[in-house]
């Protein structure tokens, strides 16, 4: 059976792994894919070459999905800072032991225009035997 592919570029699926008593700070560095002279995706072995770049302008923020969680919103967020082609993130571990594996989180950026996209996506897990 033949697959279709997606209309619009799909965001990474990635892992964030939280433990009990340890802040999360975690540095995402923005990658775009490289292109050619005419504006051509490079690909090397059949795979798209990307290439580290600075943020765009705009704000970043990272949101975990918290719903049911006492003393939290639904959705949690947290500023990020850009400093070229670096996004940092940092959370206190007072928040981020209450957050159960499973949940939802990604990391929007906001352009000027005020359009959302983002960058990448995931679910959340616990690296200390945690629920």
């Amino acid at each position: 059976m033949a697959t279709t592919p997606n209309l619009i570029s799909a965001p990474p699926v990635r892992l964030l792994p939280l433990s009990l008593s340890r802040d999360l700070h975690v540095v995402f560095v923005y990658k775009r894919i490289a292109v050619d002279s005419q504006g051509v995706p490079i690909k090397t072995n059949g795979k798209y070459t990307y290439t580290e770049t600075n943020v765009p302008a705009g704000t970043v923020k990272l949101e975990i999905d918290t719903a049911g969680i006492t003393g939290m919103s639904d959705t949690s967020s947290f500023a990020g800072t850009v400093s070229g082609s670096k996004i940092t993130v940092h959370v206190d571990h007072t928040v981020t032991d209450q957050i159960p594996k499973g949940r939802l989180w990604r990391l929007v950026i906001t352009y000027t225009n005020d359009v959302d996209d983002v960058l990448v996506n995931g679910t959340t897990i616990r690296s200390d035997g945690g629920r």
